[in-house]
């Protein structure tokens, strides 16, 4: 049960980092 709720939170870190660059690409073309 641990290792699925740890697997999730670094899923969610991954994915937040992910749409940060994106609006940070975006802003940079934008």
């Amino acid at each position: 049960m641990q290792w699925h709720g740890m697997a999730v939170l670094a899923a969610n870190i991954l994915i937040e980092e992910r749409n940060l660059r994106i609006e940070v690409v975006m802003v940079k073309n934008g």
